[in-house]
């Protein structure tokens, strides 16, 4: 992975983080509402605008109900940016 990659990725963990309260460093790939108590439903529509904001995406209600962790939300942006350094 290049700079850049590893840049989003921290940015995507730094999003999550600031919405939860959480230190980056604490969060991966596995992270999830599962995993993270902060994580509720309100927190994640929240963490979703940010992500679209930062990234400058759309997602629509099927694709943020379908991510089970950020692994995933890393694929979909991947999937809607056409790059490969996430």
């Amino acid at each position: 992975m290049d700079f850049d990659g590893d840049k989003k990725m921290s940015k995507l963990f730094e999003i999550v983080g600031k919405i939860l309260g959480i230190d980056p460093s604490k969060i991966n790939d596995e992270s999830s509402a599962a995993t993270l108590s902060e994580w509720d439903s309100m927190n994640n529509l929240i963490i979703f605008s940010a992500i679209e904001k930062e990234f400058n995406v759309k997602f629509t209600m099927n694709e943020i109900n379908s991510v089970k962790n950020l692994g995933a939300v890393r694929q979909l942006l991947k999937a809607k940016t056409g790059r490969s350094d996430f």
